[in-house]
């Protein structure tokens, strides 16, 4: 999973590396721009509020990756991430 994946710069990394990737961003632009990048057979999509990952299942993420997206959220959208990302992540799974 790519945490605020906006235009993949981060993504296409993780897609060297990954069969496919749970894009998540606010900005539901990013959507058909990441499609259109990368396609759609090895991308998921999921526009979250702000601080909530509830369209993903628990315990079904290998791989969260975040980088440069929460350094301007306040407290409480920080402390609603990493209360979804602990739920999300699979048992043995890792957080960048």
């Amino acid at each position: 999973m790519d945490v605020g994946a906006l235009g993949g710069k981060w993504t296409k990394y993780i897609l060297d590396i990954v069969e496919q990737v749970i894009c998540v961003d606010v900005n539901e632009t990013a959507k058909d721009y990441l499609f259109q990048k990368f396609g759609k057979n090895r991308i998921q999509f999921y526009l979250s509020s702000g601080s909530d990952l509830k369209g993903i299942q628990n315990e079904s993420v290998d791989v969260i990756f975040c980088m440069d997206t929460l350094v301007r959220s306040s407290s409480s959208i920080i402390t609603n991430y990493f209360k979804e990302f602990s739920r999300t992540l699979k048992k043995n799974g890792v957080l960048y």
